[in-house]
């Protein structure tokens, strides 16, 4: 469930580009600093995919990594929804080449990997 903000509320915003990502991470009153990320990605076959994903746990905990949520397609497409307490060290994480490893392993085409830093909130 999501604290409903008001101008108020905020208490920090920063900003910092990482490549050609920007993050903007905006801290409420009381509310822990936390990044989400969206990697949208294909893969060489998403049921291997998955396979491979769910041994990097040790990884994604060294990445920061709190929760995760995940799909893959029939048409071996992914998505996945990241919640980061420390962007800067996800970020580092993914340029390293333990991380490269990693996708190479599950299959991932780098090529068509994005990422999206979700930076804004629409409170119902």
């Amino acid at each position: 469930m999501m604290a409903s903000r008001s101008a108020s509320s905020i208490v920090a915003t920063n900003k910092k580009t990482f490549g050609e990502t920007t993050l903007c991470r905006i801290q409420a009153k009381g509310e822990k600093k936390m990044t989400r990320v969206i990697i949208t990605a294909q893969v060489e076959d998403s049921a291997n995919w998955e396979n491979g994903f769910r041994t990097h746990g040790g990884l994604f905990k060294d990445m920061t990594v709190t929760a995760m949520h995940f799909t893959a397609t029939d048409e071996n497409e992914v998505a996945i929804h990241f919640e980061v307490d420390n962007a800067d060290k996800y970020f580092e994480l993914m340029e390293a080449p333990v991380t490269a490893e990693a996708m190479a392993f599950d299959g991932v085409k780098r090529e068509t990997v994005k990422i999206f830093v979700l930076d804004k909130v629409f409170d119902l």
